[in-house]
């Protein structure tokens, strides 16, 4: 079914080759605003693009817009077509065949329809989209070292098959940027996605809860998310790796949104080099997911990791290592109740500040309540934390509501900076004889009382189903 999100709201000769070495960047400095880990994001600079490492049947060269109906109707399953610079109209590639051309500097197009059946394998390279989007039918696409700008809908919009993003640049869509809800498999490296009006990146697979079968494969690397509104990535159902990404500036759509990673529905993630900071709402957010991150810059955030309705039986589904979380507001790492199978090591929280967020009272939504946390831990959910250094929390370094899950530990735990009544931990809603973690290595001061003295942060809606 096709989806849709907040809906109301170049002149050098290409040669064919079977080779595989990579396109040269080129020497052109590369803008610190595009770097991620030492890697220049988006489209190579100083670089004329050809057909290498493709094999071309017939090459089918367009001089201009006059020729190119030619070409397209001459074009067969495993040929290119091959674009002087100048400006085209949309064009509709035949199923299977692959379009070039030197630089999207040099060569625009109003919109493109482009992949073919399961046993297509095409290549789309070395232009710019304006005014119009990209879709993707089916098949293997690769999209390499193109612009997508301005789109009117969905920039990207993959109906079905695989699609491998690499090099490329997608921004302003007044739609999403991509839309992998009918992919089997997404491939995202050194790309920039920002600015996108519904989202910046959403896969979504089909009923993935109770058919693995139904997810989607997932590889994003090397790349960054920029200024998205509602959602920078949200993921559901999907299975994979997110490695050396920065996801920054999300902000609202229609009042609604602005957040950084969603996993939901069932993913598997595995991240790592992950920085989040500047959105307008949550970091990373996991709902009913396993999510493991092995160093993350989390920072200034609504809320900078937030897991929720992540019931374990007997297995970690949530794992965060050596990351640190810093100057987010309202809380920096929030476990809500019923949770279980979170684990957290060697994580440094510092600086949450106050911020009036929606929260709950007695399991009852209430008004909302200044809350400025390290670790807000709800009823009943389980964790491991170890080597936990919490400093200057707004208001609490830790506050637990109610019962602990049978099996939580704290192992080495810090608290440090702020004024006295911001070092104590508190642990509200507690009955006597209630379940309480175990402390290995030390404890903080930890203020126990059977009253609720804080609102408990309301937990966080999931981007829509769409």
């Amino acid at each position: 079914m096709k989806r849709y999100l907040l809906a109301s709201l170049l002149l050098v000769p290409l040669a064919c080759s079977s080779g595989d070495d990579p396109i040269e960047q080129g020497s052109g400095a590369c803008p610190e605003a595009d770097l991620v880990g030492g890697v220049c994001t988006g489209v190579p600079r100083d670089v004329s693009l050809d057909a290498s490492g493709v094999t071309c049947g017939t090459t089918h060269d367009v001089a201009g817009p006059g020729a190119l109906d030619a070409a397209v109707n001459a074009a067969v399953s495993g040929d290119c077509i091959v674009l002087s610079p100048a400006s085209y109209g949309s064009i509709t590639l035949p199923d299977g065949v692959s379009l070039f051309s030197s630089h999207p500097d040099e060569t625009t197009i109003a919109g493109l329809y482009a992949g073919g059946d399961a046993t297509s394998s095409v290549t789309i390279r070395g232009l710019q989209v304006t005014g119009g989007g990209v879709v993707l039918r089916g098949g293997e696409v690769t999209i390499d070292a193109v612009r997508i700008l301005d789109a009117p809908g969905i920039a990207i919009d993959i109906e079905s098959g695989r699609a491998t993003i690499t090099r490329s640049e997608v921004y302003r869509a007044a739609g999403l940027g991509i839309d992998a809800a009918g992919a089997v498999g997404l491939t995202i490296e050194g790309s920039k996605i920002g600015e996108n009006q519904t989202g910046g990146i959403w896969v979504a697979g089909a009923d993935t809860c109770n058919d693995e079968a139904a997810r989607v494969d997932l590889d994003i690397s090397d790349s960054l998310l920029d200024g998205n509104r509602y959602v920078a990535a949200a993921l559901f159902g999907a299975v994979g790796r997110i490695d050396n990404v920065r996801i920054q500036n999300g902000t609202p759509a229609a009042f609604i949104g602005g957040g950084g990673l969603s996993v939901a529905a069932c993913s598997a993630i595995t991240a790592g080099r992950l920085a989040v900071i500047d959105n307008d709402d949550w970091g990373v957010l996991i709902d009913d997911s396993d999510f493991s991150l092995d160093g993350g810059t989390i920072d200034r955030n609504v809320r900078g990791i937030w897991v929720q309705n992540t019931v374990s039986t007997g297995v970690e589904r949530v794992s965060i290592l050596n990351t640190k979380l810093t100057a987010n507001l309202a809380v920096g790492f929030g476990i809500t109740e019923g949770s279980t199978g979170v684990y957290a090591e060697n994580l440094t929280i510092a600086d949450t500040a106050a911020l009036s967020i929606p929260v709950e009272v007695d399991g009852v939504s209430a008004s909302a309540e200044e809350v400025g946390e390290g670790i807000t831990w709800a009823g009943f959910s389980q964790a491991r934390l170890t080597d936990v250094t919490i400093s200057n929390s707004a208001v609490k370094p830790m506050t637990i509501t109610e019962e602990v899950g049978t099996g939580s530990i704290i192992t080495r735990m810090s608290v440090d900076g702020g004024m006295e009544s911001t070092l104590s931990i508190l642990h509200q809603k507690l009955p006597v004889g209630g379940v309480t973690p175990d402390w290995v290595g030390g404890q903080p001061t930890v203020e126990t009382t059977p009253d609720q003295i804080q609102g408990v942060p309301s937990s966080v809606t999931i981007p829509p189903g769409i």
